[in-house]
This record gives structure tokens, sequence and C-alpha cells, in this order.
């Protein structure tokens, strides 16, 4: 329950950073991340034995669901590197340890086995590195949020009404991410 918890929060955090800062990203970004996630489903389904004819994105009949949770968490990454950035969050090697650690207890693989993976697949740690950095990020919001409940209809009210109080100067807005 505590999990899922969190993930609501997170997923409400997301949502209200990515209503707030309105910004493109390269068609080319969304499309290898849609890629990502198809690849990533049609996995999923083998591992759960289910038969799945692999088609390619632009086939595909979900392409525009794919490609539409491919641009938010395309936003979502870039906005979480942005907010770590300034507020100075890093990964040091105590958070990949407690990883390794993690992960070693969940897998029954020694830690050192999975340290010498990940140092021998730079492109697989820089991923960790990048997915701890934005868990972070997120741990560092929740810490900060002030959550109102509000009733059906005044959302977007209290929308407005944040943008008014808010400590982020105008030229911000819209502007957080150039890429």
């Amino acid at each position: 329950r505590e999990e899922v918890n969190r993930q609501w929060m997170e997923e409400q955090i997301l949502s209200f950073l990515l209503k707030r800062f309105s910004f493109e990203v390269p068609k080319s970004w969304i499309a290898k991340q849609a890629s990502y996630l198809l690849k990533k489903y049609e996995q999923d389904q083998k591992r759960q034995g289910i038969k799945v004819e692999e088609t390619p994105l632009d086939k595909h009949p979900q392409k525009k669901i794919f490609e539409e949770l491919a641009e938010r968490q395309v936003k979502s990454m870039l906005l979480l590197d942005k907010i770590a950035k300034k507020e100075g969050i890093t990964v040091e090697e105590a958070d990949l340890n407690a990883n390794y650690e993690k992960m070693s207890k969940e897998t029954g693989i020694s830690v050192d086995q999975i340290r010498s993976y990940y140092t021998s697949k730079l492109d697989q740690l820089n991923s960790l590195r990048d997915e701890l950095l934005r868990t972070k990020t997120l741990d560092y919001l929740l810490g900060h949020a002030v959550v109102e409940w509000v009733k059906d209809g005044e959302e977007e009210e209290k929308d407005q009404e944040l943008s008014k109080k808010s400590d982020v100067v105008n030229e911000e807005k819209g502007n957080i991410i150039t890429p």
C-alpha cells in the first residue's frame, strides 16, 4: 500500500510539473523511447508465456499510445534532470552500493557480481546512475511537496492560484528545458 501511495504521489508531482512547464522535445527522442517501450512490452508478454508477433512501431496498432507515453517519459526525465542539477542532487558511490545491496537481496546474486557487471558495462552503469538520480530527485520533491486535497472541479482553479503564488520567475515558465 505504501508503494502504491508513493507511486501515486510521484505521478501527481510529475503531472503538475508537466502542466506547469510546457516544452517540445525532438521527435527522434520520442520515437526512440516509444520503440524501447514497445520492445519492453513485447519482452514482458513473452516472459509471461504470451505469444507476441513483433511489429515495428510505425505499423503497431497501439503506436499512438506508445508515443504519448514516451513523450511523457522523455519530458519527465528532462524535468527531473534539470531539477537535480538546479538543486545539486547527485549520485554518489554510496548510492550505487546501496542499490547493489538491494539488487543482491532481490536476486540472490552477490554484490560483487552485480558491481562487476555494471563496471564492465559502462552504458548500463550510466543508465543505473540516471535512474538513481531521478529517484533521488523524486524523493527530494516528495519531501518538499505540499499536498492539498481538492474536490472534483476545483483542480484547475487551484492550479491557477499556485501559478500566481509560485516563486518561479515567469521567464522560466515553459523554458525550463532547451534541448
